[in-house]
Order: C-alpha cells, then sequence, then structure tokens
C-alpha cells in the first residue's frame, strides 16, 4: 500500500530505499568477511588461551570490519552515512570561535 501511495518503480519512495538497501547489505557482507579474517589475522597476535587475548582479537577484528564497511560505504557514497557524519561533526564541533577584539591587541 505505500508503495502504491507514493509512487511506483519510476520515482518516489523504492529507488532510493532499495539503493540504500543494497548499499548497506553490500557493505556489511563485506566488514563481516573482513572482520572473519580479521580473527585469522589476529590469532597469532594474542595469547588465546586467556579470556583477555580472546576478547582483544575479537575486539580488533570487530573494529577491523568496522573500519572496512565504513570505507565502503564511503566508497559508495552512502548518503546516510554522510548525514550521520554532518550530525556528528555539527554535534561535536558547535561552539564558534570568539575573535579577540582588535583594541585589546
Amino acid at each position: 500500500m505505500f508503495h502504491n501511495d507514493y509512487g511506483g518503480w519510476k520515482g518516489g519512495f523504492t529507488p532510493p530505499v532499495l539503493k540504500t538497501f543494497f548499499q548497506s547489505l553490500g557493505a556489511s557482507v563485506v566488514g563481516g568477511y573482513a572482520a572473519f579474517e580479521g580473527l585469522r589475522l589476529f590469532a597469532s597476535a594474542f595469547n588465546l588461551q586467556k579470556i583477555l587475548g580472546i576478547f582483544m582479537q575479537g575486539f580488533c577484528a570487530g573494529i577491523l570490519g568496522i573500519i572496512v564497511w565504513i570505507i565502503v560505504l564511503i566508497l559508495l557514497r552512502n548518503i546516510e552515512l554522510a548525514e550521520v557524519w554532518k550530525a556528528f561533526h555539527s554535534r561535536i564541533f558547535k561552539a564558534k570561535v570568539v575573535a579577540v577584539d582588535q583594541e585589546i591587541l
């Protein structure tokens, strides 16, 4: 019903949603594979007989997967990632720089 109300395949709602869906799906598959390979990569870097070593292996592999996921979304020019970055950037750097009066200098 939503599809019929807001237009078909030629315009409206469906094409941007499908584009975002396939960008997210592709980036998730590539990022998941990178995390999986990261488990092998970090297996020799940590002592897997200890809990801390297992945690660090998984943590590092997960961070690698997230980094690859973000890079793939950037390469695909994902609109949602750009909007999240813009919102995050405006929250962190929203303080305006106060200039010193010229008379004081």
